[in-house]
């Protein structure tokens, strides 16, 4: 199954945001999270306000910016 999270507003975050300082905890609950569906096989994508054409994949979740959106 493809699973996209869209976050619009906050601190846009990868897993190696949360390596590297501390989050909030929705932040760090879609981080998580995300990480759990794709060990169950899932394809997951987070997309946020990082910028760019921002793509990044951090333990098989797909980080991009919302221009990749849609």
């Amino acid at each position: 199954m493809r699973i996209g999270f869209y976050g619009r507003f906050g601190r846009p975050v990868t897993g190696q945001t949360l390596e590297e300082s501390a989050c909030g905890g929705s932040e760090s609950a879609l981080v998580y999270m995300a990480q759990e569906l794709h060990k169950l096989g899932n394809e997951v994508f987070v997309f946020s306000l990082f910028g760019g054409n921002f793509a990044e994949d951090w333990n098989g979740v797909q980080y991009r910016d919302v221009s990749h959106f849609g």
